[in-house]
């Protein structure tokens, strides 16, 4: 809890938060009450647990690995708020209350974009034919996608998620237990044709090696692995996982071509991925910083 202790001490300074969701990740462990969350650790503010529907045959304490795409289940009824700032662990020693607000504020003067301070890109591979997912997308000048360890998107975008996307691509996240945030870039991507916006403040120290990367090092499937197991599960071998789900995704929106989100000739620009030898993700790249 000492993690999020910290976390919340810089946004429930924010007059802009009005309640705290909590997506409850961990299946053999517990959360504190939503009572006793919302008075030791945020000022009072309402705080609401979202936790992972499980199989009948399991106990609420049963060591599984709960599906990633759980931190869109969440839905207008839940979230009292038109904008939602999403926030993991991860970040609890790099935000702070100028960065947050900042990205509020960008959020309200396009609200429907993805704000994020994480750039990613989807880089195609000429001699394999095959997209891979890159965490340099500074080396490459332009960036697709922003991680949602911090971000600030539109509320709706969590039940387009849910109807936009089939049980098998969200299959292959559990199976890999990663690439969600690819997938919701994808999502919003399709629902608004543009690349997200990268929000860029004074003192933000959020990694961008591949050794440093959250996603790769923070794997949340290996949560439920004995230590040897999870030794082997270094930053590649997560980074091979997304180069996996970025292809499997791009497998399904390959349709997309026919229609008027991918129409070479309404004038839309979206690069390489125009290309009818390349498969179709509704990704955007921008080098606005």
């Amino acid at each position: 809890m000492e993690r999020s202790g910290k976390l919340a001490s810089v946004f429930v300074r924010s007059r802009h938060l009005k309640k705290v969701i909590i997506v409850w990740q961990c299946s053999n462990q517990l959360p504190p009450s939503s009572e006793k969350l919302s008075a030791e650790v945020f000022n009072g503010l309402p705080v609401a647990l979202s936790f992972a529907p499980l199989s009948k045959a399991l106990s609420p304490t049963a060591s599984t690995t709960p599906s990633p795409s759980n931190r869109f289940l969440p839905a207008h009824k839940d979230i009292s708020t038109i904008a939602v700032w999403s926030a993991e662990l991860d970040i609890s020693d790099s935000l702070n209350l100028h960065q947050i607000d900042s990205a509020y504020a960008l959020w309200l003067q396009h609200p429907h974009r993805l704000i994020g301070f994480t750039a990613r890109a989807h880089i195609w591979d000429s001699k394999m034919g095959a997209w891979n997912y890159s965490v340099n997308a500074s080396s490459h000048g332009n960036f697709s996608m922003v991680l949602l360890n911090a971000a600030v998107y539109h509320r709706y975008y969590h039940t387009l998620f849910w109807r936009l996307t089939t049980p098998k691509m969200r299959e292959t996240i559990d199976t890999l237990a990663t690439g969600e945030d690819i997938l919701f870039n994808c999502v919003v991507g399709y629902a608004t044709q543009s690349a997200p916006l990268l929000l860029t403040v004074k003192g933000a120290r959020f990694p961008v090696s591949a050794e440093a990367s959250s996603e790769l090092v923070n794997y949340m499937g290996g949560s439920t692995l004995d230590v040897n197991q999870r030794s082997q599960i270094t930053p590649s071998v997560v980074l091979a996982y997304r180069h996996t789900c970025l292809r499997a995704f791009a497998n399904h929106f390959i349709p997309l071509h026919n229609t008027a989100f991918a129409n070479l000739q309404a004038g839309r620009h979206f690069g390489l991925m125009n290309s009818t030898n390349v498969p179709f993700l509704p990704l955007y790249y921008s080098n606005l910083r």
